[in-house]
């Protein structure tokens, strides 16, 4: 009975060795299976986030593009509009302008007006000078000379008002205004000593350089 027992004992223990080991493989089978299956998951699930990412940016940038033309479009569209204005604007512009034709009696009727508005004002030293000095006519340009540069700088002055004063008096919106010294006077000027201004009398006049030999003038 006891070798029996014995070995009955031996053999269960045997057995629950056996068991435990195979629960023990089985259970590590099973791992292995769960972690290559959670990584071969892991892996398509990041191979679908990946490729849904992509497809979204792709997607993203075909309609960046699209509303990027889309604004070039407009923008283009906006500019050509804005050029057609404005060149509607210039046709329209010049189309409006005066461009009367008006003659030099015009003109120095125009001239006299505007030297009696000067006269109104009490601007004396300019009533003096439009009413000294009589303009000309070169096409759509009133030429006025004088003698000295204030009188020059004095017209500039008025310039503005007197072409806005002389456009609406002869209808014509292309008038401008040219400001001469007489080049007589800016000869004379120029003659700083008396030697220059005696050459500059004898070029003029030889008499005056036999006079001044005959009485042995001196000239100092």
């Amino acid at each position: 009975q006891k070798n029996i027992s014995s070995e009955q004992a031996e053999s269960e223990v045997e057995k629950q060795k056996n068991i435990s080991s195979e629960q023990a493989e089985s259970e590590v089978e099973k791992q292995k299976n769960i972690s290559s299956e959670q990584a071969e998951s892991e892996v398509e699930k990041q191979k679908n986030i990946s490729s849904e990412q992509a497809e979204s940016e792709v997607e993203k940038q075909k309609n960046t593009n699209s509303e990027q033309h889309k604004s070039i479009n407009h923008n283009t569209l906006i500019s050509i509009t804005e050029e057609l204005e404005q060149k509607n604007e210039e046709n329209s512009s010049r189309t409006d302008k005066r461009d009367n034709n008006w003659n030099e009696e015009d003109l120095l009727k125009a001239w006299k007006n505007f030297a009696e508005k000067l006269k109104r004002q009490q601007q004396t030293n300019l009533y003096n000078i439009f009413s000294r000095y009589l303009p000309k006519k070169s096409d759509n340009t009133i030429l006025i000379e004088i003698v000295n540069l204030s009188q020059k700088a004095a017209i500039k002055e008025i310039q503005a008002e007197f072409l806005i004063f002389a456009k609406n008096e002869l209808a014509n919106d292309f008038i401008n205004l040219i400001i001469e010294i007489s080049q007589s006077h800016k000869t004379k000027n120029m003659l700083h000593t008396k030697q220059e201004k005696y050459k500059h009398i004898v070029e003029k006049n030889k008499n005056i350089q036999l006079l001044q030999e005959k009485l042995d003038l001196s000239i100092t």
